[in-house]
């Protein structure tokens, strides 16, 4: 087994085909076919469904795939401590929780393009929980999340914090939130993610209990059943204010203030501070 190797496997795994990991890699089709079997005949396993055209990954080839990037992955960045330590290198898997990675994503993208062009970056989005056992398990190098009991391991930046407050329906707005539980079914996002469990703290300090409730995974239907006077909700007030046409209104909560901080999580030693840093510095100034 080889480095090589594995970046082949990789590549057929991203693009399909031995013949187009051919061209891509600047190989000739029969030395692609050729490093495959060998990697094959060293793990003792089939990887690949040869009686199909273009030859299929078997599940056994998938399986690897997470691990082959680990070991990519890990090899760019040691490869880069030897280069200038002023630039950043190397592939780094980053997460987001779903209301951050909308209004966050980009921007970091953008900064990460004229800031960091010899790098890379995969983003995927998740719970806070999730996240953060996958950046300590070291699926990813580093995630943004919710302030709701964060693990031990992890190093912890506050990159913001955000007003969470109260949205409802055009024609509701001057209803007392008392008076809405039996009116209107409470929107809620996520009770086992960082912003659902901040919201069902404050709903609980607040004596406010809904009578109906309808759950929800996504900010996006939230908004549009509350734009069709639906339900009310508590969000993040940015993620409100990214609506401004929709018809429904934006109240601070009455009773206890409720913020949620947004929070830059990496295991300890697994990112240098130089590269840590410089990932913060991206996000922040998005």
């Amino acid at each position: 087994m080889n480095i090589q190797s594995l970046r082949t496997l990789l590549s057929i795994s991203e693009t399909g085909s031995f013949s187009a990991t051919a061209e891509m890699l600047n190989m000739t089709l029969p030395a692609v076919s050729m490093q495959m079997k060998a990697l094959e005949a060293s793990l003792g396993q089939k990887l690949f469904d040869r009686s199909a055209r273009p030859p299929r990954m078997t599940p056994e080839a998938r399986a690897l795939l997470p691990d082959v990037r680990i070991i990519l992955d890990a090899r760019a960045r040691i490869k880069a401590m030897g280069q200038d330590s002023d630039v950043l290198r190397g592939r780094f898997r980053i997460g987001f929780v779903p209301t951050t990675s909308v209004r966050l994503l980009p921007g970091f993208l953008k900064q990460a393009r004229l800031n960091a062009s010899e790098a890379t970056f995969e983003a995927s989005t998740g719970l806070s929980a999730t996240l953060c056992s996958a950046v300590q398990s070291g699926t990813l190098d580093c995630a943004v999340v919710t302030d709701d009991d964060l693990p031990d391991g992890l190093h912890c930046t506050r990159i913001t914090t955000e007003d969470m407050a109260l949205a409802l329906p055009d024609g509701f707005e001057n209803k007392d939130l008392s008076a809405l539980s039996g009116t209107l079914p409470f929107l809620q996002f996520l009770p086992a993610g960082g912003i659902g469990r901040h919201i069902g703290t404050w709903l609980r300090e607040n004596k406010h209990q809904p009578k109906d409730r309808i759950t929800f995974d996504m900010v996006e239907p939230i908004i549009e059943c509350l734009s069709h006077g639906i339900g009310y909700t508590i969000l993040p007030r940015p993620d409100l204010e990214r609506w401004p046409d929709k018809p429904f209104q934006i109240r601070t909560l009455p009773g206890t203030p409720l913020t949620r901080d947004l929070v830059f999580v990496a295991r300890d030693g697994m990112l240098a501070d130089t590269t840590r840093n410089r990932i913060l510095t991206m996000l922040q100034n998005r």
